[in-house]
């Protein structure tokens, strides 16, 4: 699936990908960085559940709230044997979150549909999205 995803978009197997997630809608993008510097969408998902401390940027440690922007996700923070299916950990605060003083750490994309700050995901979403 991913290796078509990414020849669909031009982009090459080992191809920087781009998570975006959102809010509003409650979503969640993989995009692909193409050899001119652009991204390319490649698929996207809707989020379970975000954190229980509602809408807004997510701007210190424990506010219960979910960040909103553009993180790296790289294989070092992927966890196969996470308690919540499966999890990634998505790098907040990224260097935006911190230039605004953000503070925070341990945001994850996981499975089960459950969370207070992280991005939950059905099980069957979060295959995908691991693959």
């Amino acid at each position: 699936m991913v290796d078509a995803l990414l020849k669909e978009h031009d982009a090459a197997p080992d191809t920087r990908i781009f998570i975006l997630v959102t809010k509003e809608p409650a979503e969640l993008s993989a995009w692909a960085e193409q050899d001119d510097g652009r991204y390319a969408q490649l698929k996207s998902w809707p989020i379970c559940m975000i954190g229980e401390g509602g809408l807004g940027p997510k701007m210190m440690e424990g506010d219960e709230i979910s960040p909103e922007g553009f993180y790296a996700v790289t294989a070092d923070v992927m966890n196969p044997l996470s308690t919540r299916h499966l999890s990634f950990n998505i790098g907040y605060p990224n260097n935006h979150d911190q230039l605004n003083g953000y503070t925070g750490s341990y945001i994850m994309v996981h499975g089960e549909c459950s969370s207070k700050g992280c991005f939950a995901m059905t099980d069957g979403v979060m295959d995908q999205i691991w693959a």
